[in-house]
């Protein structure tokens, strides 16, 4: 049997830092896509009337961090982004918290040492391979938690890891091209 989970864990672990950075942000961005629906919810004790909210500080953070992997957005770019979803994450909570907590991990694993290098940060991160793996992880949890059953959560979770182990993949440049 294939183990779909640990051949993308070594599969991540094989790549270059620059294709781990934008499959970083591909599968958050995925994971968004899939899961966007959780902030139209409504809020409890508002009488059903209050949306969550938008997507859009998610969407400007996780634009701002490809942008600047792909060499079109500055850092700066991507730390205003930062600051604006903080001030929204805020006020989140259950799995929309971990939604947006899961783009968050995206945007470090693919911009982390560039925030820590250009805002002097007192706290400095090593950022690596076990980031992407991580955050792949979250994504498929985040997958399994939405399911009904204990089976359907299992099968949710190998479908997101199929998904990024077809992506990664995908994104690979052929060495004989």
């Amino acid at each position: 049997m294939i183990v779909i989970p640990r051949l993308l864990a070594e599969q991540l672990s094989a790549v270059d830092h620059e294709l781990r950075r934008r499959l970083a942000l591909d599968f958050a961005q995925h994971a968004l896509d899939d899961h966007r629906d959780l902030f139209d919810a409504r809020l409890p004790g508002d009488g059903g009337d209050a949306p969550l909210g938008s997507t859009a500080p998610l969407d400007a953070y996780l634009g701002a961090a490809r942008a600047f992997v792909d060499g079109g957005g500055s850092i700066a770019e991507v730390e205003s982004a930062r600051r604006r979803f903080f001030g929204w994450y805020v006020g989140l909570s259950g799995l929309a918290s971990d939604l947006a907590w899961t783009v968050n991990l995206a945007v470090l694993s693919a911009c982390g040492p560039d925030l820590y290098e250009a805002f002097d940060y007192i706290v400095r991160s090593k950022h690596d391979a076990s980031d992407t793996v991580h955050l792949a992880k979250e994504a498929q949890r985040m997958a399994g938690r939405r399911a009904a059953t204990k089976e359907a959560e299992y099968a949710a979770r190998w479908e997101e890891a199929r998904w990024q182990l077809l992506r990664t993949i995908e994104r690979l440049p052929n060495p004989h091209a």
